[in-house]
């Protein structure tokens, strides 16, 4: 449901959503089961990644691969605004690529891990780990 002259969406309580959505809009208003409305965003200011905490309970949080998406672009937005014919800046550009992506499958797993549990998998992290390593040492 729209708010009354402007763009934002209201969420009723029995519709509000667990995980963030990745989306460019000017503003969402949440409205929680309890009452209170959240604000994130403006009019010209891109919502996206939002994490709302009460105390110690997350109320809303984005997902693993949303996480993940969200490195990827910033590794994206590196590499486009990357000036041509600058070695010394691209070498520079290319190891903090390597290494955020590091990061994000880092953050991905430990995220989506936690994702399987809430789901009702029991990820068995000793036969993955038996299972990569045995592959490096082929």
């Amino acid at each position: 449901m729209l708010v009354a002259g402007t763009s934002a969406v209201v969420y009723p309580a029995a519709e509000l959503p667990r995980v963030a959505k990745r989306k460019s809009i000017p503003a969402i208003i949440i409205e929680d089961k309890d009452g209170p409305i959240f604000i994130m965003g403006d009019e010209g200011i891109e919502v996206s990644m939002g994490y709302i905490k009460r105390g110690c309970e997350t109320i809303l949080e984005p997902t693993a691969k949303e996480i993940f998406d969200f490195h990827i672009e910033q590794i994206n937005n590196l590499i486009e605004r990357l000036p041509p014919r600058d070695f010394l800046l691209e070498s520079t550009v290319v190891q903090m690529d390597i290494t955020m992506l590091v990061s994000a499958y880092e953050a991905y797993f430990k995220k989506r891990f936690v994702e399987l549990e809430k789901e009702g998998w029991v990820p068995k992290v000793d036969e993955l780990l038996r299972a990569i390593s045995s592959t490096l040492t082929m």
